[in-house]
């Protein structure tokens, strides 16, 4: 019997959310880790279900050599409060011409530079767009 979608999709939104909270909790100087995560269900109803999360992180340095920041950083509830003025990052495609993909997270920032992590997005609208195609579910 297969499992029902939304169970194994709502299984995939945990494990990601758990392995993107990972990565960004396990820094490598200012830098979210990439990371993988597998897990097997098991339901007396089901075939047992093993899947496999990666998330993988790509590193960029703004072509620009300066940003506008006016605001201040809360140490105490870690967030910025303000405005910054760079390059326009888009979230759901490459970040665009002013940006530039690094092989590697980079070994010295040097100074005055902003890290920012663009993280989450809608895990269960990205597998119901691609379920029919890409999405394979392997029983053994």
């Amino acid at each position: 019997m297969e499992w029902p979608e939304n169970e194994v999709i709502k299984y995939i939104e945990d494990m990601h959310k758990n392995c993107e909270q990972y990565s960004q909790d396990h820094l490598q100087g200012s830098f979210p880790l990439s990371s993988s995560t597998a897990s097997e269900l098991f339901h007396k109803d089901y075939d047992p279900l093993k899947i496999k999360i990666s998330c993988i992180w790509q590193y960029y340095r703004d072509r620009y050599e300066a940003s506008i920041v006016n605001g201040s950083y809360s140490f105490s509830d870690k967030t910025f409060k303000g405005e910054q003025i760079g390059p326009v990052v888009d979230t759901k495609n490459p970040p665009g011409e002013h940006w530039t993909l690094l092989e590697k997270i980079p070994d010295n920032l040097g100074t005055n530079n902003i890290v920012m992590s663009l993280s989450g997005g809608n895990i269960k609208e990205a597998l119901l767009a691609i379920r029919k195609s890409e999405i394979t579910i392997e029983l053994n």
